[in-house]
C-alpha cells in the first residue's frame, strides 16, 4: 500500500464494483515470474549465506539461511524495503555460523546444510522447494508467488465489521501458493475453535473483541499466522514435520485446501511476501519447529510461581470489603488461591456503575476502595496477590487524556487528528505505543500508580484495540518518525492493529521490571502477535458458560499454546451467561492442568466462586484445586522447559506421537501435559464414562486404579464427577508435593516421586525460590530422576543436584507403580529396613494389592542409587478387562415368579496359563452398577464362585446369581491369590434378548439358566 492513492470518485467507483463482484476489485494478478539474476551475499558477522533473485516481472526475492533448518524468504514486487519485525526477537546476525553450501546444477539453485537442502527453481516461475538432507523426499514444494498492484485495502469493505462478519477478503496484495499433499495434516494457527487438524480451514488474522464468541468464529482476539504440516511415515520416508511462520500483520489470510484441492495459500492486504521455513531439525519433528520458532520470536517469559496457582475473578469485584472477604474466605474453606482480579468498575469516579458518562477514568480508584494500599496488604498477608486490569485508552473526561492529546501521545486519524472511538465506555482515544514520548510518559504514569498501590501485576485487556471499527486502516502511529508521509502504509493503523498488543505489554513488562528490579512481571494480555509470550500469558477472552464451549475450549486453548503462547488458560465455567455446579466441575477438571488456571465471570451472571454451588460441588472443586497444586512440582517444572525450548505445558498428542496417524485426527479433547501425562476430559453433561482414544508406541495407566491399557487403542473410562479421565504413559516420571493455601506457602518437608517404570526414561526437577531472578544467576535447583527397568530388575538414580538454591530439609519417596513387592532394597548398595510407616530416614513399604512399593530416601545432595530384588508373583497371568453388561430387555419379567425376580444367570470365566489355578487361586462373582468401578464401589455384590474342573491350560470357576431389579450391570470376577494380592478378570460383553454375545476372547460366557 505503500504507493496507492485513491481519490474520492474512484473510490466511490470501486465500492459501486463491489457490490457487483465481490472478490475482484480491479484484480490484476500476477505471477512472480523467473530469476533473470542472482547474487549470492554472505552476512559479515557470522558468514551465512543470502541469495538474492531479481525476477523478470520485476522485484527480489531475497532467500536468507538463518541456522541448518530456518530460512527465510521475502518477496516484494518493487524491490524489498526495511519494515516493522515485532515478532523477531533474534536478528539474522544473531544466529550462529554453521556450513551451507550453494552450487547451481541443472538450471536450479541448491542451499544446502547439515539439516535442509532449499532448491530454488529458476523459470518458469520462481519456485522454493525444501528438501530433506538426504534429498529423498521433499518437506514441502512451492507452486507460485502472487501479486496484485492495484488492490486497495481501502476500498475493501469486508474490513468493517470484520468480527462479525467473518468475510473474507476481497482481494490481496501477495499471496504464497504452496503444494499440499493429500496425506497432510495442518495444526496450529493460534485462536480458533474448530478441529485442531486445520485441514481443509480458512483462517484469517485480524486482532478482534469478540465477545461470546462461538465455534468456527474467526477471526478472534489473537493472530498467530504459524503452522505445522505434519505427514505419517508412507513411501520409503518416515513421519516428518515442518513449520511456516507468515512474518506479515496486514490481515494475514490462510486457506489451507479450500482454494484449490492440492494447495494451500496464504496472502495479506500489503507489505511483503515474508516467511520463516523451520524444517524442524535432522529428525523433522514438531517440537524441533516450535523450538526454533521460540527462538525466532522469543522465548516464554518465566513467570513467578504464583501465576500457576489458582486465581479468581469478576466483572467485577467493586469494592475492598469484597475483595477481603475472598481472601478470609478462600482461607476458611480451606480452598487454596494464589491471585485475585480487579476489573473496571474501580475505575468509575462515581461508583455509580455507568460507563458513558465518561467517569471510568485510568489508575484511579474510586470511593468504594478507601484504603487500596491496605488491601493489597491484607491479601499479601495470607500470599494472595492483587491484579488491576490497565487498559490502552483514556476516555474523554479523564484528566490525562488531555494531557495526552496536547503532547500527541494517541492514534491519529489520517488527517493528523487525534481519533476518538465511542465504545461502551463512551469516548475514548487509544495510545500510540510506537511513540517512544508517549511510551516514556505512560510508563511513568505507571510507576506513579504502583508507587501508590504496590500490586503484583497488570491486567492489560482490550487491546485487540477494542475499537468497535472506528479506527480507520490509514490510522496514523508515529513510530518515531522512521517514515515519510501519510500514505507510507507503514505507518497505518492496517498493518499495526495486530501488533498493537505486542507494543502494549512491553511496555507493560518493562515498566513492572524497572519498579521491582528483581520481581518476575506477571502480565496478562488478551490479544496476542507472535512474541507475546516474551512479555505475557493469554486467555481465550469471552467464552460461554455451556458445555459447547467447554469442549471447544480444550482444542482452541491447545493450538494457541504450540503456536508460541505457551503460556494460556480460559474463564473456567465461561464469561457469559450462569454457570451451574456440574459444568464448573467439569470444566476445573481439565483447566487444573492449564497454565493458567483462572476462574472468571461476567458481572450480571451467577457468582462463580466454589462454594457457590454447594455440595458435592463444593469439596469436588477443592479437591481438584488442591491436586493442582500436589502437581505443582512437575507442572513448574513444565513451565520452566517452555522457557528453555517454547515446549508448552499442554501440547496436542500428535506433538509426541506423530508417528501414530491416528492423533492426526483422533484425540480432538484430548491432551497432554509434558510428555508424561494424557488427560482426556469429560465434555458432555450427565455422562460418567468416555472412549479415550490412547497413542501406539506406549502403553498407558489409568491415573486413579493403575489399570494398564495398551496404546494404538480406544478405550472406555469411568469418570464419576470430579474425577477426570487422566492417563499416564508407561516410563513416566512424576514429581508431586503436598497441597499448600498457595504456591510458595512453606518449602515441602517431602516431595513424592512417582515412577510407572519401563524400558529406560529420566525426568529433570526444576525448582528456585518462584519469584525473583536469583535463578539467572545460578540460584536454581535442577535434579535428574533416571529410571531403568526390565522383566525383573529395577533401578532408580536420583542424581546430585545441579545449582546453589537451597530447597531445605526433605525426603524423596520414590513410589513405584505396577509392581511386585521386592526381596530386598537397596541405596546405595546398603540394604533398607522395611517400614510400613516409613519413619526411618532409608525404608520401604509395599502394598502388594495395589502393587505399589514405596521408598524413602534423604534428599541430601548425593547421588542415591535404588535397587530392588523383585520377587516373581506367585499369581497366574491372566487378561485384565472390563465388561460392559446390558440386561435383555425380555428378561426383565417373569411370568412363571409371582415374585417377579429376573432370571437367574450362570456366568463362567477361564483364567489363561494357569495349570495349577486350584491350588493357588480362588474367585469370587460380583456385579454392581453399570459403568462403576468393582474396585471401589462399595455397592458391588461379591459371591463366591466354585472350581468348576480344568480344561487343559485353563482353570474354570462359576457361579449364580439372581437379580432383583432390571437395568443395566457391570459384571466381574474378582480372584485371590496365595500372597493376599487380589485382581479383577472381565472381558467386555454384550446383551441381545437370545443370549449374550462373547468378545472375541471368548473368556466370559453369560448363559441363560
Amino acid at each position: 500500500m505503500r504507493s496507492s492513492i485513491l481519490g474520492t470518485k474512484n473510490f466511490f467507483m470501486i465500492l459501486v464494483f463491489l457490490g457487483l463482484c465481490p472478490g475482484r476489485v480491479l484484480a490484476e494478478i500476477q505471477i512472480a515470474g523467473s530469476v533473470t539474476q542472482t547474487t549470492v551475499q554472505t552476512e559479515a558477522v557470522a558468514g551465512k549465506k543470502q541469495v538474492l533473485l531479481d525476477l523478470d516481472t520485476g522485484g527480489t526475492v531475497e532467500i536468507s539461511v538463518y541456522a541448518p533448518d530456518v530460512v527465510r524468504v521475502r518477496f516484494h514486487w518493487a524491490g524489498l524495503w526495511e519494515k516493522e519485525n515485532l515478532a523477531i526477537a533474534k536478528a539474522f546476525a544473531q544466529w550462529p555460523a554453521f556450513p551451507c553450501q550453494f552450487e547451481e546444477r541443472a538450471g536450479n539453485i541448491y542451499l544446502e546444510t547439515d539439516e535442509l537442502i532449499v532448491e530454488i527453481v529458476k523459470s518458469p516461475n520462481v519456485q522454493i522447494h525444501f528438501q530433506d538432507k538426504s534429498g529423498d523426499y521433499y518437506l514441502s514444494k512451492d507452486n507460485r508467488m502472487e501479486f496484485d498492484q492495484n488492490y486497495s485495502p481501502r476500498a475493501d469493505t469486508t474490513y468493517k465489521y470484520l468480527r462479525w462478519t467473518g468475510a473474507w477478503p476481497q482481494g490481496f496484495k501477495l499471496k504464497a501458493i504452496r503444494e499440499m499433499p493429500a496425506n497432510e495434516a495442518y495444526f496450529g494457527f493460534g485462536e480458533l475453535a474448530a478441529e485442531m487438524n486445520r485441514r481443509g480451514k480458512s483462517i484469517q488474522g485480524w486482532n478482534a473483541d469478540t465477545f461470546s464468541w462461538s465455534e468456527h468464529q474467526n477471526p478472534m482476539y489473537m493472530t498467530m499466522p504459524f503452522f505445522y504440516g505434519v505427514q505419517g511415515e508412507h513411501d520409503g520416508h518416515p513421519e516428518f514435520a515442518y513449520g511456516i511462520f507468515f512474518n506479515n500483520p496486514a490481515r494475514p489470510f490462510f486457506r489451507m485446501g479450500n482454494e484449490w484441492a492440492d494447495k494451500y495459500s496464504f496472502q495479506a492486504g500489503d507489505g511483503q511476501i515474508d516467511y520463516f521455513f523451520f524444517g524442524g531439525g535432522a529428525q523433522h519433528s514438531m517440537k524441533a519447529v516450535l523450538n526454533r520458532y521460540t527462538e525466532l520470536t522469543g522465548r516464554p517469559t518465566m513467570l513467578p510461581k504464583w501465576a500457576f496457582g489458582y486465581h479468581i475473578s469478576r466483572w467485577t469485584y467493586d469494592n475492598q470489603g469484597w475483595v477481603n472477604w475472598l481472601v478470609d474466605e478462600h482461607r476458611r474453606r480451606d480452598i487454596p488461591l494464589d491471585a485475585i482480579y480487579v476489573d473496571i468498575d474501580y475505575m468509575d469516579t462515581n461508583a455509580d456503575n455507568i460507563y458513558d458518562d465518561n467517569t471510568l477514568h485510568q489508575l484511579t480508584f474510586n470511593q468504594n476502595f478507601p484504603d487500596p494500599a491496605g488491601m493489597i496488604q491484607h491479601s499479601a498477608a495470607q500470599g494472595v496477590k492483587l491484579v488491576p486490569i490497565v487498559e490502552a485508552w483514556l476516555t474523554t473526561g479523564d484528566p490525562k487524556w488531555g494531557e495526552a492529546v496536547r503532547d500527541l501521545h494517541f492514534i491519529k486519524n489520517h488527517d493528523g487528528s487525534t481519533h476518538i472511538s465511542n465504545i461502551f465506555f463512551g469516548q475514548v482515544s487509544w495510545l500510540d505505543f510506537s511513540s517512544t514520548p508517549a511510551r516514556d510518559w505512560w510508563k511513568g504514569k505507571l510507576h506513579g500508580f504502583l508507587d501508590q498501590y504496590p500490586f503484583a501485576g497488570i491486567w492489560n485487556d482490550l487491546n485487540e484495540p477494542a475499537d468497535n471499527d472506528e479506527i480507520p486502516l490509514d490510522g496514523l502511529f508515529w513510530q518515531d518518525g522512521k517514515y515519510d508521509g501519510p500514505e507510507d502504509s507503514r505507518k497505518w493503523f492496517l498493518n499495526e492493529k495486530n501488533q498493537y498488543c505486542l507494543r502494549e505489554v512491553s511496555l507493560t513488562y518493562d515498566m513492572l521490571t524497572e519498579h521491582y528490579p528483581n520481581q518476575r512481571p506477571f502480565v496478562l494480555s488478551r490479544a496476542g502477535w507472535p512474541g507475546i509470550q516474551r512479555y505475557a500469558l493469554g486467555w481465550s477472552g469471552d467464552n460461554v458458560a455451556d458445555f459447547h464451549h467447554l469442549r471447544h475450549n480444550i482444542g482452541l486453548g491447545l493450538s494457541v499454546m504450540i503456536s508460541g503462547q505457551a503460556n494460556f488458560g480460559h474463564d473456567v465455567g465461561g464469561f457469559v451467561g450462569d454457570s451451574n455446579g456440574e459444568l464448573m466441575t467439569r470444566w476445573s477438571e481439565w483447566a487444573a492442568l492449564n497454565p493458567l488456571f483462572r476462574n472468571h465471570s461476567m458481572k450480571s451472571f451467577r457468582e462463580r466462586e466454589p462454594w457457590r454451588f454447594g455440595e458435592p460441588y463444593a469439596s469436588l472443586m477443592r479437591n481438584i484445586i488442591r491436586f493442582r497444586y500436589q502437581l505443582m512440582p512437575y507442572l513448574y517444572t513444565l513451565a520452566y522447559q517452555s522457557t528453555q525450548t517454547g515446549m508448552p505445558m499442554n501440547t496436542p498428542t500428535v506433538f509426541h506421537f506423530m508417528k501414530d496417524t491416528e492423533t492426526h485426527y483422533q484425540n480432538e479433547n484430548d491432551f497432554m501435559i509434558g510428555e508424561n501425562l494424557l488427560a482426556a476430559p469429560v465434555i458432555e453433561g450427565g455422562v460418567d464414562h468416555r472412549w479415550v482414544y490412547l497413542p501406539a508406541g506406549t502403553d498407558w495407566y489409568h491415573w486413579h486404579d493403575d489399570q494398564k491399557k495398551s496404546g494404538g487403542a480406544w478405550t472406555q473410562v469411568y469418570a464419576p464427577l470430579g474425577r477426570l479421565p487422566l492417563f499416564v504413559k508407561a516410563g513416566a516420571i512424576v514429581p508431586m508435593g503436598p497441597a499448600m493455601a498457595h504456591t510458595n506457602q512453606f518449602q515441602p518437608d517431602f516431595l513424592d516421586i512417582n515412577v510407572w517404570p519401563a524400558g529406560n526414561s529420566e525426568f529433570t526437577l526444576y525448582e528456585d525460590d518462584g519469584e525473583s531472578f536469583d535463578y539467572r544467576h545460578g540460584q536454581y535447583r535442577k535434579t535428574k530422576f533416571i529410571s531403568q527397568a526390565d522383566d525383573d530388575s529395577f533401578s532408580f538414580t536420583i542424581q546430585a543436584p545441579e545449582g546453589s538454591y537451597n530447597a531445605g530439609g526433605r525426603h524423596f519417596i520414590v513410589i513405584v507403580h505396577d509392581t511386585t513387592c521386592p526381596q530386598s532394597v537397596q541405596v546405595n548398595d546398603t540394604q533398607v529396613v522395611y517400614d510400613d510407616q516409613l519413619q526411618n530416614s532409608f525404608s520401604y513399604q509395599c502394598d502388594p494389592d495395589m502393587g505399589i512399593l514405596k521408598i524413602k530416601v534423604p534428599d541430601d545432595s548425593e547421588q542415591i542409587t535404588i535397587c530392588t530384588d523383585q520377587t516373581p508373583s506367585p499369581l497366574p497371568t491372566v487378561n485384565i478387562g472390563w465388561c460392559n453388561l446390558q440386561w435383555p430387555e425380555a428378561l426383565t419379567t417373569s411370568a412363571s415368579t409371582e415374585s417377579g425376580l429376573i432370571y437367574g444367570q450362570v456366568w463362567s470365566a477361564g483364567v489363561t496359563d494357569s495349570p495349577n489355578a486350584p491350588q493357588g487361586i480362588s474367585a469370587e462373582l460380583g456385579y454392581g452398577p453399570d459403568n462403576s468401578d468393582p474396585r471401589l464401589d462399595p455397592s458391588w455384590t461379591w459371591i463366591p464362585a466354585s472350581f468348576n474342573g480344568q480344561r487343559e491350560n485353563n482353570a474354570e470357576f462359576q457361579g449364580t446369581v439372581t437379580i432383583n431389579q432390571a437395568g443395566h450391570y457391570r459384571s466381574a470376577y474378582r480372584f485371590s491369590g496365595d500372597g493376599g494380592a487380589s485382581f479383577l478378570y472381565c472381558d467386555r460383553a454384550t446383551g441381545t434378548t437370545d443370549g449374550f454375545a462373547l468378545d472375541d476372547l471368548g473368556h466370559l460366557s453369560v448363559i441363560e439358566n
